[in-house]
């Protein structure tokens, strides 16, 4: 019978989580997700958490969210936004001097969290996107423009935080070579890249035959581009369809011709009966990592993608994906008349995404503790 490492660490060691916020159910929460069956029984530590959002097994988990749960209308997504200028305070106010180990899982505050520097190992999803890329995040947002120069000045304040933060954790991880080399940049720092989990279980490979869309499948917010794929797709008449939900919708919608068509948030098995019947995934934004164009590569669906990004770590250019140069409706067009016309090894595909699935990330987190408490020894005598 194997040995279960993270529940030996656990009986060994007192182990706490500590994420962002579970306000929304994204990518970062997913891994976040497996953080915790990993540690079962160690404390999440958050800005603020919303039960009705939560998968089932992680419903009786021992969450402890900051002074931001109480304020009025939290924890609903819509308000935590609101509360943006005191983050960091939130963040902060999460103390844990108690435990011998804690891992992060950060796009934004959970680095900065109040714990000793020695002992904590902090997994980067990305720098704070909207301190960073304030412009590119605020593109497409019907913001007023007096709200728009408000967020400037602040987004200043937060580069300020967010480097003081990522200075502390006694080691790094980047869920990309893109994120790491931002890391390196930003906070003046190293992280070793460790590729998220993307719960390959159950996906089966589609068809050869009788694959007829192309398909996004994302959040519809600005900043994902999905505007260019619809561009794209009314530019040659491809039909496409448009998975996800998000507040650029309306906007989305009023951009749409007639080959595309939104399907909105699907249940699990419709999502993945969309992707696996589709000739290829469009993937128009600059993606931190991106698990859904792995999930795809799972099905045996290429991707057709910007090469930039986290996508360089995750696809193969001419095996999985057809990468394209440029960030535009014709050259989005240029790949996806490429993929329709290319014979693919479905086989070979779902090959290079079984190397990023859920067992993957285990083995190399785990790896990246063991440094983490070999760099305790060293520098203290004691784990």
């Amino acid at each position: 019978m194997a040995v279960d490492e993270p529940a030996v660490l656990a009986l060994a060691l007192r182990v706490a989580l500590v994420h962002d916020s579970f306000t929304q159910w994204g990518g970062a929460e997913r891994v976040a997700a497996v953080m915790h069956r990993m540690f079962p029984a160690a404390p999440i530590f958050t800005l603020a958490v919303d039960p009705r959002i939560l998968p089932e097994d992680m419903r009786g988990a021992d969450f402890r969210p900051s002074f931001l749960q109480g304020l009025p209308g939290m924890p609903d997504l819509a308000a935590y936004r609101r509360y943006l200028p005191i983050l960091p305070l939130g963040a902060g106010s999460l103390r844990l001097r108690d435990f011998d180990l804690v891992i992060s899982s950060s796009s934004s505050f959970a680095h900065g969290a109040g714990v000793p520097g020695d002992r904590h190992l902090a997994y980067i999803h990305n720098t704070m996107r909207f301190a960073w890329d304030y412009e590119d995040y605020i593109a497409g947002l019907e913001w007023p423009a007096s709200v728009k120069a408000l967020g400037r000045s602040g987004a200043g304040l937060l580069r300020a935080w967010d480097r003081r933060a990522g200075r502390r954790p006694v080691h790094l991880l980047a869920n990309s070579t893109a994120v790491a080399q931002r890391i390196e940049a930003r906070w003046g720092r190293r992280a070793d890249v460790v590729p998220p989990p993307v719960d390959l279980e159950g996906i089966q490979s589609g068809p050869d035959q009788g694959r007829r869309h192309f398909c996004v499948v994302t959040r519809l917010i600005p900043y994902k581009r999905v505007d260019l794929a619809i561009a794209a797709a009314n530019l040659g008449g491809e039909p496409l369809v448009v998975v996800g939900e998000g507040v650029d919708l309306p906007r989305l919608r009023a951009l749409a011709g007639p080959t595309v068509s939104f399907a909105g948030a699907l249940p699990e098995a419709e999502k993945r009966a969309v992707v696996a019947g589709a000739i290829a995934m469009i993937v128009p934004g600059i993606e931190d990592f991106g698990m859904a164009p792995v999930e795809a590569n799972a099905a045996g669906t290429p991707v057709v993608a910007v090469a930039g990004g986290g996508v360089l770590d995750s696809q193969v250019d001419g095996v999985t994906a057809v990468l394209v140069r440029e960030q535009t409706p014709a050259s989005l067009l240029a790949g996806m008349r490429l993929a329709r016309t290319r014979a693919w090894d479905r086989a070979r595909i779902a090959g290079v995404a079984s190397g990023f699935g859920v067992p993957a990330f285990r083995r190399r987190l785990l790896a990246a503790v063991r440094v983490t408490l070999d760099s305790r020894v060293a520098a203290f005598g004691t784990p």
